[in-house]
């Protein structure tokens, strides 16, 4: 029996390492290590038998997930985190705050008000800082509705309600005396400003976009995401304005600032409209550059969509994916029979959003 125990042990130890060595790959951006160290740490899970790791487990599935742009799947791991996890304050928070990201992640998909409820029910119990995550969140979706809903009432409705959902996130933290992180401040800014410019409050609007430009890391120090796109929409309200010159100096730094593969959407739109900018003012050569810059972009997609070999990367990914899945919900039957021996059958997938 000590022998048994002393296996279990060993095994999660070796699950755990595994699991960093998965969220590290992460980071680092090989989408492929992380995979394969995610598969291993559930395997090595699943036959220790720990409940308190396989939370843990399914808190690092749902990031990875989220990470490779699966909200659909990330979100299931994470309410099983959450669904299970009463006792633990830190890991429901945590597992609160990445649901919202895969709410949001998912768009208009069929089940996104499902999720939303869900995640607003998660925050609700884990306190201000949680709740302002998802209220960002909702900002979010409802700018990018917004934006894709023309002029009239119901843009108004969804822009004023994106910049409620901002204000109500500060509101939350500071009636909690939470001191919010610097992203943080920086995310409700660029929505902030984002609303009030599709409010016509554009004075308003690129005061808070200007924050965002002139704080956060240098772009030579790591990605910033929230940059670029404060760029794109200070070289829109230039262009509006008629000052070609402010126009052209965000398109540039914008393009400057992208400067990493997961922002190429970004990168095309700051690099074809700064093009447009330099030919209205007659720059014909900084016209030339620009349009180079959106064609290199184009040109790497077309190379890795025609590349037999990251194909290949791609399909083994996504069967990798499919085998953390199935372990993943072998490891809650598990779970949920170790946590509650009175359940009369076991979970079943099927019956899950995810």
């Amino acid at each position: 029996m000590r022998h048994l125990l002393r296996l279990d042990a060993s095994l999660g130890a070796l699950a755990f390492d595994a699991m960093l060595r998965a969220l590290e790959a992460v980071r680092s951006g090989d989408h492929l290590r992380a995979t394969t160290c995610l598969v291993e740490a559930e395997q090595l899970g699943a036959r220790a038998n720990e409940p308190r790791l396989a939370l843990e487990l399914g808190l690092a599935t749902g990031y990875v997930l989220l990470t490779f742009g699966e909200p659909f799947d990330a979100a299931g791991a994470l309410d099983h985190v959450w669904a299970t996890a009463p006792d633990d304050p830190r890991l429901r928070r945590r597992a609160a705050g990445l649901l919202a990201e895969a709410a949001a992640q998912l768009g208009e998909a069929e089940e996104t008000d499902w999720w939303w409820r869900q995640a607003l029910l998660c925050a609700g119990a884990c306190g201000p800082a949680a709740e302002a995550t998802v209220l960002q969140g909702m900002a979010h979706v409802a700018l990018r509705n917004a934006a894709a809903s023309g002029v009239g009432a119901e843009r108004e409705a969804l822009a004023c309600g994106a910049l409620a959902a901002v204000d109500a996130a500060v509101e939350r933290q500071a009636r909690a005396g939470l001191e919010a992180s610097d992203r943080d401040r920086r995310r409700s800014r660029l929505l902030a400003g984002e609303a009030l410019l599709l409010l016509g409050r554009t004075t308003e609007g690129r005061d808070a976009l200007a924050e965002v430009v002139a704080t956060g890391r240098d772009a030579a120090l790591g990605v910033d995401d929230l940059r670029p796109r404060a760029h794109l929409l200070l070289l829109e309200v230039e262009l509006e304005r008629g000052d070609l010159v402010a126009a052209a100096r965000h398109g540039e730094r914008g393009v400057a600032s992208c400067g990493d593969q997961r922002l190429e959407t970004t990168l095309a739109l700051l690099a074809s409209r700064s093009a447009a900018v330099h030919e209205r003012a007659g720059d014909a050569v900084a016209a030339l550059r620009c349009r180079r810059v959106a064609a290199d972009v184009e040109a790497r997609r077309a190379r890795r969509h025609a590349d037999p070999d990251a194909l290949a990367v791609e399909r083994q990914r996504h069967d990798a994916l499919r085998g953390a899945r199935a372990a993943r919900w072998h490891g809650a039957v598990r779970l949920a029979a170790t946590l509650d021996p009175l359940t009369s059958s076991p979970h079943d997938p099927t019956t899950s959003p995810a």
